[in-house]
């Protein structure tokens, strides 16, 4: 296997990359949301709730 010169740059650009963090830091604010239910107002609550979802099945389209 060999890399290409600018690996580094290219991995910057990369949107499979950028997605996969993005689908990573979406499953665990789906993991800890139920962890803040006592600290956050419960319509903020909601409205956390539905942005991860609504998120996460835009993203994976």
């Amino acid at each position: 296997m060999k890399f290409i010169d600018d690996w580094r740059e290219e991995l910057n650009k990369a949107w499979s990359v950028k997605l996969a963090i993005l689908a990573s830091a979406l499953g665990i604010a789906d993991q800890l949301l139920p962890a803040l239910s006592g600290l956050v107002p419960p319509i903020a609550y909601a409205l956390l709730s539905a942005s991860i979802i609504f998120a996460k099945v835009v993203w994976q389209k």
